[in-house]
């Protein structure tokens, strides 16, 4: 069986894996310690055949930031990707555009990335997961994580064993 991680390395995000059948496994925000995010990549070193999706970060996030909001953004995105490589994680990094079209999520009419879109996202991952999310809530925080690691699964499914 393998596992998909989908990573929202924000400081607002979060990380959801699942597995091959869409079953969910973790779905939680992303930790604001880093030793708390340590703590949680050791956790997912545990997940044997495991490929990770985080989302490529670059410069902007949509509207004018200061430089230190934008540098501590920067800085938890390294040490995301500094993690997968030291637990062993084979992973990929995507930008936006790319998890969004797979899922068909520019075309849903609803154009700014604020607060409606954030809405739509999370609308979009319970629909997606209603019948899997047993006592797990989808939130503003882990929803982009959940559909991206929902892109990993229909991405690299088919040759997951010669990836992994």
């Amino acid at each position: 069986m393998g596992f998909f991680i989908g990573i929202d390395p924000g400081r607002n995000g979060g990380i959801a894996v699942i597995d091959h059948k869409r079953y969910i496994h973790k779905l939680i925000a992303m930790p604001e310690k880093e030793t708390d995010l340590v703590q949680e990549f050791k956790q997912l070193a545990q997940y044997q055949n495991a490929i990770a999706v985080v989302e490529r970060v670059n410069g902007f996030i949509g509207k004018s930031h200061p430089g230190s909001r934008m540098f501590n953004f920067g800085m938890n995105y390294g040490a995301i990707r500094i993690l997968l490589v030291a637990y062993n994680i084979k992973f990929y990094a995507v930008s936006p555009v790319t998890w969004m079209n797979e899922l068909e999520l520019t075309r849903c009419g609803v154009c700014s990335r604020d607060k409606g879109w954030k809405k739509h996202l999370k609308e979009t991952a319970v629909s997606l997961f209603r019948d899997r999310l047993r006592s797990r809530v989808v939130t503003y925080s882990n929803s982009d994580a959940l559909l991206i690691a929902e892109y990993a699964r229909r991405k690299y499914s088919e040759n997951f064993q010669k990836i992994v």
